[in-house]
């Protein structure tokens, strides 16, 4: 799975380019940021497997939810995700879609923790298309683990931030270490109402 997240991580700079832009861009965007709720407790009692196993569920449903309605996941931190619309790519009504692939990540582990994995995406690829809840099959893969599937999610809590505003956006970095960053103050209030979320 490492694979398919770092593919979907991948930004050219051609993808960051605009006429007239040296490598940077701004526009509004929609920024969401996932966390789940006492990570640092409940990971400190599973096992390697146990921890990888709900690490697995938990990033393939976000990427399941961020892509099929057409953002993209910018950086993940330990338990912490950060999905954009509207950056890099252009997309139709960001904020509407953000919101859609926030519900969306709590439906996919919802069925994962009663041990049927959702059979649709609550979304769609296309870029002008909103979602209508009857896409294409989801492929939130199982592990070999599965007895612990049920067990590790059990309970399982993801506070979620939606926020919007303008954006620059690009390649930036030293001459060493070049990445793809969103510059946003929408960044901070998503990260800010994920924190709010469970209070």
């Amino acid at each position: 799975e490492r694979a398919g997240i770092s593919q979907q991580l991948s930004v050219t700079t051609e993808d960051c380019m605009e006429p007239n832009v040296a490598g940077l861009a701004a526009r509004q965007c929609a920024v969401v940021c996932f966390d789940i709720d006492a990570f640092h407790a409940r990971a400190r009692s599973f096992n390697l497997d146990e921890l990888r196993t709900l690490h697995h569920h938990y990033i393939s449903a976000i990427h399941e939810a961020v892509v099929a309605n057409s953002g993209l996941i910018d950086k993940v931190v330990g338990d912490r995700v950060l999905a954009c619309w509207n950056v890099p790519r252009r997309c139709t009504r960001a904020e509407l879609r953000a919101v859609q692939a926030a519900l969306a990540v709590n439906r996919l582990l919802a069925d994962d923790m009663d041990g049927h994995p959702s059979g649709e995406t609550p979304g769609s690829n296309d870029s002008d298309s909103i979602n209508s809840g009857k896409g294409k099959t989801v492929t939130v893969n199982d592990l070999t683990s599965a007895p612990t599937r049920e067990a590790v999610l059990n309970g399982l809590r993801v506070r979620v931030g939606v926020a919007s505003g303008p954006a620059t956006f690009g390649n930036m970095g030293s001459d060493v270490v070049r990445m793809f960053v969103v510059v946003s103050e929408a960044v901070g209030q998503a990260v800010l109402l994920q924190k709010l979320a469970c209070k």
